[in-house]
């Protein structure tokens, strides 16, 4: 045990009392007023989230990343992501929170799954702005999910229940993709990007190696590497970096684990190369982040 505990795990509900389901939560919002930082500390979701914003001012942070995007909105939050709500005035809306395992078996497909595109771990797209349109092809499904939701006695309701999320999901994932190929970006390609993003959240703690994830889907170093710069204007080595960072700062952040165990944790033989990975795209050093932390805590 350390003397600085984990960042803690919430359940669906929280803040409130217990809600009708352990797996799906639906709330909207009229006029909301969002907790400030000091309120709300620094949490992980034990579920996957989508704030949809129709007006007002909402900002947070997820895994460290400022986000103010204005609405109309979609915010994606992962299962496993640190996120700070640091405040939000006049909040109209939806807040709607599921397990995994509250979804049909059928709704993943080979060609489809929401982890790796809607709530991975590295979105490239976590904040969605939304139309006119877009909004008028939500609201009806949001309409049915809230009604359904606040009748925990109709016949069937959590099969009802289950099927409009997984249409809310479906039409959330369209924008998705829409922002995706917003420069017209080739489906092949962007199947490749899902599947390396896939491999990546896999395997980033054991394998650094531009040429196994490249091997892995089938196609050259190099062209992984285009592939990946067209849609998410990044390398290969560089995202594969960015993922094993990600994963040091949680460490340094919220364990006392030693600097050492934390690189072998992430794949590093020696203290060496995992703090200069590190430093070269943080700009300091593990212990003087942590160091930092620490000083904001």
């Amino acid at each position: 045990m350390t003397s600085r505990e984990p960042i803690d795990y919430v359940e669906l509900a929280y803040g409130e009392a217990r809600e009708r389901s352990a797996a799906f939560y639906l709330r909207r919002m009229a006029g909301d007023t969002m907790p400030q930082p000091f309120d709300d500390p620094p949490h992980r979701h034990n579920f996957q989230e989508l704030l949809i914003i129709e007006s007002g001012s909402f900002r947070h942070t997820i895994d460290g990343q400022r986000f103010e995007q204005p609405p109309p909105a979609v915010f994606l939050i992962a299962r496993g992501q640190v996120h700070v709500v640091e405040g939000g005035d006049d909040l109209t809306g939806w807040i709607v929170r599921f397990t995994d395992d509250f979804l049909p078996a059928g709704l993943i497909s080979p060609s489809w799954n929401y982890h790796t595109t809607l709530f991975s771990q590295l979105g490239a797209r976590q904040a969605l702005a939304l139309t006119p349109a877009d909004l008028r092809e939500l609201r009806p499904v949001l309409d049915l999910l809230e009604a359904e939701y606040a009748a925990p006695a109709a016949l069937q309701r959590d099969s009802a229940l289950r099927h409009l999320l997984s249409a809310l999901i479906i039409r959330v994932e369209r924008i998705h993709q829409r922002a995706m190929r917003a420069d017209q970006h080739q489906q092949e390609e962007y199947r490749i990007y899902q599947e390396f993003m896939a491999l990546l959240e896999r395997s980033f703690a054991s394998r650094h190696d531009v040429q196994h994830y490249a091997g892995a889907l089938g196609i050259a170093p190099a062209r992984l590497s285009r592939i990946l710069g067209r849609i998410v204007g990044k390398s290969t080595k560089q995202l594969i970096d960015e993922r094993i960072v990600l994963e040091a700062r949680r460490y340094l952040q919220f364990t006392d684990l030693p600097i050492k165990e934390i690189a072998q944790a992430l794949g590093y033989s020696d203290l060496f190369h995992f703090s200069k990975t590190f430093k070269r795209l943080t700009g300091t050093a593990p212990q003087a982040f942590r160091e930092q932390q620490q000083k904001l805590t």
